[in-house]
């Protein structure tokens, strides 16, 4: 796709053909643009020999978006007799309804469209038309054509057709660029809260595959809700809504601004929610985890406890919250001495998910991985070189695309045998890790962990007496700040 503009003009001329030799159907055009959408719309309507109407969602108001056959009805009432109907900006409806709720309710209405006996052309996200393709497969399977447009300043990376990562992350990319474009188009300070809420919930969920300028982006959205959550009036679903900003500042390394936020949501929420509720739990839990990140050990355990509280009032036993928080309690335990206890509950918490989820449960390499890091707290390590090696066997088992993850047990594996006295080795491990951190955006590589990295290839290095690239390492430690 290098030439942008020539591969959009034959899919436009192709979208033309296929609406002059349908006398009733649907079409499907795709663009992240909104006003390209709206372009291409006015477009067809003058190269069409057809008598045509558009209805561009981005022109009509939330109430008015056709989630009914009524309402359908209502928008082309003055329109009955054209014979081409052009709905763009489709991502819209789903934006302000619900995504799988919006398109359930256009799967319903796929057979009296049809008996209207026009054609139908659908403007859309890709985002949006690969969960129409989801969602309603009656409607999707009814559907002529199919095509697609991009920008001309359109990064070939934006397409994620080459991107070796699963449907569903690739479903969130797609989801993130779409509210990427909508955001950018109206600008931070206008666009709407639960636009700008949606785009960091999106991003904590793939932060580590975020392409060059979303970090930027997230930071600006970042600053302005912050802003909002000192002036607007909370409510209960807005107290843990909110908590995304407090995950995003994590995914940041921004500890002491995220326990900030996690400061002001809890003193909001202790007005708000149960005090045994869930939902206070996931409060708890982030603010726990601000505290562990920024050494307050004790208010960390406390905060934690209390979480744990939480979910056992109100969740099952062993949900992924509830794994988390035991979790995060025996790294607590770890930090503050108590590495014995640690292990205990580490043990306890492996083999029982083990049991309740079977082997291939996802959060199994984080658990050996950090009970890794208890033997290593206690000097033992052999044993911590096993549990880094199944977590890294679990990694690749599973198909892990968990970016961080992964390099942060090759970087451990790389540590132990450094410290048993394997350069060589921990070379190879530590240049495994390093290469897993390269394929992070260079806003995120400029983290702690990837900081850690350099400085043990530099210090490996050393010891295998090869200067010049220890150096080199060393060097670039030293660069990499957050």
């Amino acid at each position: 796709m290098e030439n942008i503009r020539q591969y959009n003009e034959e899919q436009f001329q192709m979208l033309c053909l296929a609406v002059a030799d349908t006398t009733s159907g649907m079409c499907l055009f795709q663009s992240y643009d909104s006003d390209a959408q709206t372009e291409i719309a006015k477009r067809l309507q003058k190269m069409i020999r057809k008598k045509s109407c558009i209805l561009d969602m981005s022109r009509i108001d939330a109430s008015g978006y056709p989630d009914e056959i009524g309402k359908m009805r209502d928008l082309i009432k003055g329109y009955q007799d054209v014979s081409v109907v052009i709905l763009c900006n489709l991502q819209l409806c789903g934006a302000a309804i619900g995504d799988r709720k919006y398109i359930q309710k256009l799967n319903h209405m796929r057979d009296q469209m049809f008996s209207m006996k026009k054609v139908w052309i659908f403007g859309m996200s890709p985002y949006f038309a690969v969960m129409l393709s989801r969602e309603a497969r009656d409607l999707y399977s009814c559907i002529m054509g199919h095509f697609e447009f991009y920008r001309e300043d359109e990064k070939h990376e934006l397409v994620f057709e080459d991107t070796e990562v699963s449907g569903d992350i690739r479903l969130s990319l797609r989801k993130l660029t779409e509210l990427q474009f909508r955001i950018e188009h109206q600008g931070v300070e206008r666009a709407d809260l639960k636009t700008r809420l949606s785009m960091v919930a999106v991003w904590n969920g793939i932060y580590e595959y975020s392409r060059k300028d979303v970090v930027e982006l997230i930071r600006r959205i970042l600053i302005k809700l912050e802003e909002d959550m000192e002036n607007i009036e909370f409510s209960p679903a807005r107290c843990i809504s909110f908590l995304e900003v407090v995950a995003a500042r994590l995914h940041l390394e921004q500890y002491r601004r995220a326990l900030y936020d996690a400061e002001v949501i809890k003193a909001k929420a202790e007005k708000l929610l149960p005090e045994q509720s869930r939902e206070f739990g996931d409060i708890c839990l982030l603010y726990g985890v601000c505290c562990l990140n920024l050494g307050e050990y004790g208010e960390a355990e406390e905060s934690i406890l209390r979480a744990l509280s939480c979910y056992d009032a109100a969740l099952p036993d062993y949900s992924k919250q509830k794994i988390k928080t035991i979790d995060i309690l025996t790294q607590i335990k770890t930090m503050t001495g108590c590495c014995d206890e640690a292990l205990d509950i580490s043990g306890r918490l492996i083999s029982e998910v083990e049991q309740y989820y079977g082997q291939k449960y996802d959060s199994l390499p984080v658990l050996w991985n950090n009970r890794g890091g208890i033997y290593v707290a206690l000097g033992m390590l052999s044993e911590a070189l096993q549990c880094f090696q199944k977590s890294n066997e679990l990694l690749n088992a599973l198909n892990s695309e968990k970016k961080g993850s992964k390099g942060n047990t090759l970087k451990n594996i790389g540590l132990i045998y450094g410290r048993m006295g394997d350069y060589q080795q921990a070379i190879r491990y530590l240049k495994d890790a390093e290469a897993v951190y390269r394929q992070l955006d260079p806003l995120l590589q400029k983290t702690k962990k990837v900081q850690m990295v350099y400085r043990l290839l530099a210090e490996n290095y050393h010891k295998a007496s090869e200067e010049e690239l220890s150096e080199k390492y060393r060097c670039l430690a030293e660069q990499t700040i957050q």
